[in-house]
């Protein structure tokens, strides 16, 4: 009987020893540190930030509704313009990352924020949320545009991977706010996603998602079952891109078109980049890419 118990307490052990690391490297993976996020800028995504550092840009602080400070960069081409894109990173990257996107907008005739989301770059947290809590963020980004700028901003989002699952959320239950969202490699759910990436690394899906989910509940208040921007997605208005690389193995392809298969709106565009990784889409093919861009730009009007 006692080996019973003994086999019971390591059991128990490396379960927990698992769940701890698990729930660590799904929430508080090392963030990257700004220098290493221009490198990658350059050599993986092919941009040089050096080119808009003479773009006047306005560093803003802004408070979320837990009280954390968010920072966000907001360059302003156009001084008259009433157009303003937010662009929102991945997980472990930092507003860097998106300056590969600028010219996109800025050709456009819009303004640009770029955001440290929260536990990221220059803002205050701890954990990220899978979009649960970034979605709320948005809504303090919308309202700091509204409230300096002017209620009748036209406002878009821009998002990659975390970030374009966070755009969905905000944007689907916010539509009065937005006149657009483009996604970036966003996955249907927090759980789906994270049952992939188990799959991966064969890590038993049960027990461990669960018992993650529920130490993240607890400690965190929020639930990985409740975040899905596939479910928030069915009954939005607002117009959506969906991008996607074909070869991606971080998320898959087939979320990219089952999320566009959910929404289905009538001036939605499925768009899937040949032989793109993970937020690789716009480095494999920037000119198809900001010609699908502005050619949804133009149909939505």
């Amino acid at each position: 009987m006692i080996w019973i118990g003994i086999i019971i307490i390591l059991i128990l052990v490396v379960l927990s020893l698992g769940v701890n690391i698990g729930l660590k490297e799904t929430l508080m993976s090392k963030r990257k540190e700004s220098r290493q996020m221009l490198e990658e800028l350059w050599s993986k995504f092919g941009t040089d930030y050096r080119v808009y550092q003479d773009i006047p840009v306005e560093e803003i602080v802004i408070e979320s509704y837990d009280g954390l400070k968010l920072k966000g960069f907001f360059h302003k081409v156009y001084k008259d313009s009433k157009k303003v894109v937010i662009l929102n990173h991945g997980y472990t990257a930092n507003h860097y990352v998106d300056y590969q996107f600028t010219d996109i907008f800025f050709e456009e005739g819009y303004n640009v924020l770029l955001v440290d989301m929260r536990s990221h770059g220059e803002s205050e947290g701890k954990v990220a949320s899978y979009g649960y809590n970034e979605s709320r963020d948005i809504g303090s980004w919308v309202k700091w545009i509204q409230d300096n700028i002017g209620r009748d901003t036209y406002i878009g989002l821009h998002g990659q991977s975390m970030g374009a699952a966070t755009v969905m959320l905000y944007g689907a239950t916010h539509p009065e706010n937005i006149k657009f969202v483009i996604e970036d490699c966003g996955f249907t759910s927090a759980r789906e996603a994270i049952k992939f990436q188990f799959g991966k690394a064969k890590i038993p899906f049960w027990p461990m998602y669960d018992l993650i989910r529920i130490k993240a509940r607890r400690k965190y208040k929020f639930d990985f079952n409740n975040i899905s921007p596939k479910e928030a997605l069915v009954n939005s208005k607002v117009p959506t891109l969906f991008i996607h690389g074909e070869s991606d193995n971080v998320v898959p392809t087939w979320m990219a078109e089952s999320l566009y298969k959910e929404k289905n709106g009538e001036k939605d565009i499925l768009y899937l980049v040949q032989d793109a990784g993970h937020m690789e889409a716009y480095s494999k093919n920037r000119e198809k890419y900001k010609q699908v861009v502005k050619e949804f730009l133009d149909n939505i009007g």
